[in-house]
Order: C-alpha cells, then structure tokens, then sequence
C-alpha cells in the first residue's frame, strides 16, 4: 500500500529523516513509535507531500508519487490527520463533515449519514460548533471527516495526544475497527502500551531512521523495544 524507499527529508539546511525505508502492506495497520524527535510526524508530513524529500521515493502501490502536492494524494485515497487540530472550530459538526466531502469532491450525503449511524457522540452533537466539543470528540470528527474520502490509506499521527484514558480508548477503539473494515492504517504513537493494542506490525524510529521492524508479539517484550528505541538493555516504561 506505501513504501518508501531511502527517504531523506527535513527542513531547511536541517537533515530529520536519514534514509527511512518502510513498506506497508494492504490491510496492515503499522505503528511507528520512537522518542520524541526521532522523525515521526516528518515521515507522514513527507509521505503526505507537505515536505519533498531531498533523497529517496514514495510509493502507493505501484505508483511513485514522490512529491506531490497533498490535494492530489487525497485523490489517490489517501488521508492525514495531523497531530495539531485540524477542525474548523466555528462550523458545527456537520458543516465540517461536509468540507470533508467537498475535499473529497463528492457530494454524497449519504456518507454523512453512515458516519453519524458510527460515531454517535458525534450524532448526538451534530448541530453543534465544534469549539464546544470535547479534546476527544474533536479527534473523532477529525477521523471521521477523513473518512469522507473513503481512504484506502489512513494516516494518523498521535490521535491519543491529551486524551482521557477513556476517549484513548474509544479512538483507538475506532481505528481499529477502520482497519477491520480494509483500511490499511499508518499510526505514529507516544503511547505504546496503547499502540500495542490496535497494531498488527511494528516500526521503531530513532534519530531518522528506523532501528527496528517486527510485529506486535515481538514489541510485547520490554527488551526488544528497549533495543530498539534507546540501543540498550534497559527496560522500556511503556505509558498508558
């Protein structure tokens, strides 16, 4: 579904991503996890065409799209939620529902429908501003505005970020049951513990390059990632 081949990227003279290769198979749903600063929101911003990669390639499929402008990846069935807010705070939930559709160029309500017969807090809220909702009812309406364009590929970068442990769960709850659906699903997470619950495979990046691949049984041990994430022996504490 995506594989990036020897991908270098980052900002200005500063180098972030040193050579990642990554290969997402359809129907996977991957997590990349890594401490901060190791290059995970970079790697979908590059992936996303929001950075152009000074080195390497992008793949969906078969086709390069190295560099293409992010309106043209959203055609290709491709969505991003980003880890900042992404909802237009003065539209109710239903108005930003239906820039997900302009987005996606349809016009199709009945998608609208589906989504509020899914998310019912976000039914029961439709008429409301989205500044009024809570953290987790906004990260809900973003993943469901993604939805509008009926993604082959959903891309997600730290949705759990200053979540309760309760609306944590229901998201990722939510992702997993996208993925269920044939969805394949990029996930990058701080929180592993919770990560683990929603991955089939495991990627770990760290100072821009991936430092281990394995599946979600091979992360379940504390060494592992522990040589992984730090190149040592110590135990990780995984966050809840």
């Amino acid at each position: 579904m995506i594989r990036l081949e020897n991908v270098h990227a980052g900002y200005g003279r500063v180098t972030v991503l040193r050579g990642i290769s990554i290969d997402v198979a359809p129907g996977d749903c991957r997590v990349v996890i890594g401490p901060n600063g190791a290059g995970k929101t970079t790697m979908l911003r590059t992936i996303f065409g929001l950075l152009k990669p000074t080195q390497g390639r992008v793949f969906v499929g078969d086709e390069d799209v190295t560099g293409l402008q992010p309106r043209a990846l959203l055609d290709r069935g491709i969505a991003y939620v980003p880890q900042q807010s992404s909802i237009f705070p003065r539209l109710t939930v239903r108005d930003n529902l239906e820039m997900g559709l302009f987005q996606s160029g349809r016009s199709d309500p009945r998608l609208i429908d589906g989504v509020f017969e899914r998310f019912d807090l976000l039914a029961r809220r439709r008429d409301t501003h989205a500044q009024a909702l809570s953290g987790g009812e906004r990260r809900l309406l973003e993943i469901a505005r993604a939805l509008m364009i009926r993604p082959r590929l959903l891309m997600l970068d730290e949705p759990s970020l200053g979540l309760s442990p309760v609306m944590m769960e229901r998201v990722l709850r939510e992702v997993a049951e996208i993925n269920g659906q044939g969805v394949t699903v990029l996930l990058v997470e701080q929180r592993v513990k919770a990560a683990l619950t929603v991955a089939n495979t495991i990627s770990v990046l760290r100072l821009g390059a991936i430092s281990q691949q394995g599946t979600k049984n091979d992360a379940a041990d504390p060494k592992w990632l522990a040589d992984a994430i730090y190149g040592s022996n110590e135990p990780v504490q995984a966050s809840a």
